[in-house]
């Protein structure tokens, strides 16, 4: 994968300050949107206000071009969301295989095949919210003082510190969170594309709850009535 992105205007680096109260009043005003109507039950209009925040903080706010965020809308746009898809998936995979092989777990076919109910579009909702909260305007912004690595590092942990109650949680769930928020980073940082990590992100939740039958961020695939393919017994 290469990048085509045109020439972005100079960047200026930011004090620690600015960038800091950048990205925290972009991630209160975003978790803000999304919690007002979620309680006002029209939670996919919050998403799409949430994306208009983006933009506003992208473009009138901090004054940097859009595709800097990586969601440029290009021709490979799908195909770089196909290849994270696919690297989610796969990798998802190879983890149910070694927890089989090891006798962690096994699995057996619940008959019906893959009924996905809302969770694919709810998956594929909170995989990009989740990238853009973490791998995005906060990113960018923060390694324009810190660093790129710096930044995404911290994000990463902050990412992990975001599922500490989900249910289920414990010190090993809370140090994988922790490195899958870091290969996103990388993928991110690698081809400057938010495709691609969105759609690691969300085959990886797909694989785990639709396919393999695992609870998916501590929730089981039944409370969003689905039905996977697989059932995990641990």
């Amino acid at each position: 994968m290469t990048t085509d992105a045109p020439p972005a205007p100079p960047i200026r680096r930011l004090t620690p300050r600015r960038a800091v109260g950048l990205a925290v009043a972009y991630g209160a005003v975003g978790a803000g949107v999304l919690l007002f109507f979620q309680i006002g039950r029209r939670p996919w209009t919050g998403f799409m206000v949430f994306m208009v925040v983006t933009w506003t903080f992208q473009i009138h706010v901090s004054r940097r071009p859009w595709w800097e965020l990586g969601l440029r809308f290009r021709s490979r746009a799908l195909v770089e969301w196909g290849a994270g898809l696919a690297g989610g998936v796969g990798l998802f995979a190879l983890v149910a295989g070694a927890l089989a092989a090891t006798g962690a777990a096994r699995f057996t076919l619940t008959g019906g095949g893959v009924k996905p109910g809302e969770a694919l579009g709810l998956f594929a909702a909170l995989a990009l919210l989740e990238e853009l909260f973490f791998r995005g305007y906060p990113l960018v912004t923060l390694a324009r003082a810190f660093g790129p690595l710096r930044a995404g590092l911290a994000l990463s942990g902050l990412f992990a510190a975001l599922h500490l109650f989900n249910p289920g949680m414990g010190g090993m769930p809370l140090v994988g969170v922790a490195l899958a928020g870091v290969v996103m980073t990388l993928l991110f940082l690698k081809w400057r594309t938010l495709w691609l990590p969105w759609g690691f992100h969300f085959g990886w939740n797909a694989a785990q709850g639709l396919l393999f039958g695992f609870p998916t961020s501590g929730i089981a695939m039944k409370e969003l009535g689905a039905a996977p393919l697989l059932a995990a017994h641990v």
